[in-house]
């Protein structure tokens, strides 16, 4: 039965699916939930289970409602009608009412489901409303740290280092490539000058190193870069997140920085965190074990900032309730003046502002691109005026920056192409 009523609510749950998508909202017009979006009185607030249905143009109002309705905006329903869900499987008596609309154009879905505030709620409210209402089952978390547990041995016992784009081994082990290939970069700058490592005169590239490194003949130049890279205030790991990178490099008895906008900065995981502690533990300064030469495990330092500027183009409140709070680490920052060298794995927003201040400041730097955000950067333009909208557009585009810049690929899965120069 249509409706010619409207409902409002706040999004804290988005799922867009082949042809429908369901929406969790949270009635906003009482002050003591709109105010207090953490209070856990969601039983009370009476939510709202929501499915659209898409009967033509469905490719594009997917794209519609994943790109239009964002978690903690205000909207309203215009036109719908009520069904009841029985819990056909278990075979109960169990029912609840949700909202149904129907879609045959992007039209429908402009007239029928309006943001009336963008970003009502922030990213913090919206995930403990949606944690107390869809809360894990304990059986759920041993079934997937079971997975996990079963995942990484295998990836241990087979030796891939690729893992999987996202989880904790993948990212363990691409912070290691990347700090490795830092370290070889380094290498290759100390050594062009240098006739004794390479009398043919032809010195390989950072990618090329892991097969011609010889830990005896090589173990020189190694101290070298790693005196450099201590050197001034080490490392900047821009946009390190929870400090895998930094983590990296401090095994490789390298200093660092990590610089992030997140609250979490530097804490890494529990399982990492365990692994860094041991190794903490058992560091040893310049040892010499059965001729190999250890360097020390050397700790990293957390700055919890924004790199190059504060980001344009998003609600920064939404994702940083205290964004009042996190200062700005640009190139005039002491960290970034006395710094080695800047380094950022996947870094998003920042991966413009990391090749732009190191370029300025000819700091040698290792950046592995991922997201485009054409979105939020329309100002980026190819050499024939078109803007940056895929990931190879984003390449030529920072390679482009200076002539110094080049591209190698690192051996994971995902996005693994680097720009990196020593200048």
């Amino acid at each position: 039965m249509e409706s010619t009523d409207f409902h409002s609510g706040i999004l804290i749950s988005r799922s867009v699916r082949s042809h429908f998508a369901c929406l969790t909202l949270i009635p906003g017009d009482r002050p003591d939930i709109a105010q207090n979006g953490n209070s856990m009185e969601a039983e009370k607030s009476g939510y709202t289970l929501i499915r659209l249905q898409f009967f033509n143009q469905v490719k594009e109002l997917r794209a519609f409602f994943r790109r239009g309705y964002k978690l903690g905006d205000k909207i309203e329903i215009k036109n719908f009608r009520w069904e009841t869900i029985g819990d056909r499987e278990q075979q109960t008596s169990w029912l609840k009412p949700r909202i149904v609309v129907d879609f045959n154009s992007i039209e429908d879905a402009k007239n029928h489901v309006i943001v009336r505030h963008s970003q009502y709620w922030n990213m913090q409210q919206c995930q403990a409303w949606k944690n107390h209402l869809y809360p894990k089952s304990n059986k759920n978390q041993d079934v997937q740290t079971e997975k996990s547990k079963k995942s990484e041995t295998k990836a241990g016992r087979s030796g891939d280092d690729s893992g999987h784009h996202g989880s904790g081994l993948a990212k363990r082990c691409q912070a290691s490539i990347v700090a490795k290939f830092l370290m070889y970069a380094t290498m290759f700058k100390l050594s062009q000058s240098e006739d004794k490592y390479w009398p043919e005169g032809i010195v390989p590239g950072p990618h090329e190193w892991k097969e011609v490194f010889d830990d005896e003949k090589h173990q020189e130049l190694k101290q070298k870069a790693l005196d450099y890279l201590n050197s001034g205030s080490g490392v900047v790991d821009v946009a390190g997140g929870s400090g895998h990178v930094s983590m990296a490099l401090g095994m490789e008895g390298i200093k660092s920085t990590v610089v992030d906008s997140r609250s979490a900065v530097g804490k890494l995981p529990g399982r990492d965190r365990k692994i860094w502690n041991k190794a903490l533990k058992r560091r040893k300064i310049n040892t010499e074990v059965a001729g190999v030469k250890y360097c020390q495990v050397i700790p990293f330092d957390n700055l919890r900032a924004w790199f190059g500027k504060r980001p344009e183009g998003v609600d920064k409140s939404f994702r940083h309730p205290d964004k009042d709070q996190i200062h700005i680490c640009d190139k005039d920052s002491e960290l970034v003046k006395n710094a080695s060298a800047i380094v950022a794995l996947h870094p998003d927003e920042a991966t413009g502002d990391v090749v732009h201040i190191a370029t300025e400041r000819r700091i040698p730097f290792v950046v592995v691109p991922c997201c485009v955000f054409c979105r939020l950067f329309p100002q980026r333009r190819k050499v024939n005026g078109q803007v940056v909208s895929s990931y190879e557009d984003l390449l030529e585009y920072l390679m482009n920056i200076d002539s110094s810049i080049r591209q190698s690929e690192l051996p994971f899965e995902g996005k693994h192409k680097v720009l990196w120069s020593t200048f």
